[in-house]
């Protein structure tokens, strides 16, 4: 067997095995055929992912980093607690911070507590700066914190257009003015890719923005 044949024959596998959740079994294999053919051997993305699971993916291994470190974070709330330094808050530049350090020097993964109607919440910090300047514009580059767990539930509208649902207007209004006043002086206005209601996606234009 020659070894463009191998080549060919990986690369079908590969091909097929991409559209299970394979990726560590396909980059040991090829790890082991580049030693023994002595070339470079790139493998699949996930076929079946698209933006909305990988973002998925993202929020669940950020979930898991926080239990990882639920014990270390819990007992470092608790000494910044009782030192009285805990709140979040913000400094003179109008950046936000926590225990006198920066929100957007924390790690992604990190827990901070902000007051939501007077309640102190956990958020997890998902993401810092722009995740994909080809998709968002730079109004999206700033601290992205995701609620730790379910504040509320509600329809989400009469159709699938998110800048006319329900959920985006309790949002920016409801909810927003829940938020400790500190933390809503520092919260940015930012355009979100969405898609209109009822179109079938093979015949969907580039996005709006809402």
């Amino acid at each position: 067997m020659t070894k463009q044949e191998i080549l060919r024959s990986f690369d079908a596998w590969n091909a097929h095995a991409a559209h299970g959740d394979t990726y560590s079994l396909r980059r040991k294999y090829a790890d082991r055929l580049e030693k023994l053919l002595d070339c470079k051997i790139p493998i699949h993305r996930k076929i079946n992912s698209n933006k909305l699971a990988r973002d998925r993916r993202r929020a669940r291994q950020c979930r898991c980093i926080y239990k990882k470190q639920h014990k270390a974070l819990s007992l470092c709330i608790a000494e910044h607690a009782a030192r009285g330094d805990h709140a979040v808050g913000l400094n003179e530049n109008k950046e936000v911070t926590m225990a006198n350090v920066k929100l957007g020097t924390k790690a992604v993964g990190s827990i901070v507590k902000i007051k939501v109607n007077g309640a102190s919440k956990d958020f997890i910090v998902v993401q810092q700066g722009n995740p994909n300047t080809s998709t968002y514009d730079s109004s999206c580059n700033g601290t992205w914190l995701l609620m730790k767990d379910i504040y509320t539930t509600s329809t989400f509208g009469n159709n699938n257009s998110y800048k006319d649902s329900s959920i985006h207007t309790y949002l920016n209004g409801t909810f927003y003015n829940l938020i400790d006043s500190n933390i809503r002086a520092a919260i940015k206005q930012v355009k979100i890719r969405t898609r209109t209601a009822l179109v079938p996606a093979a015949a969907l234009p580039p996005a709006p923005t809402a």
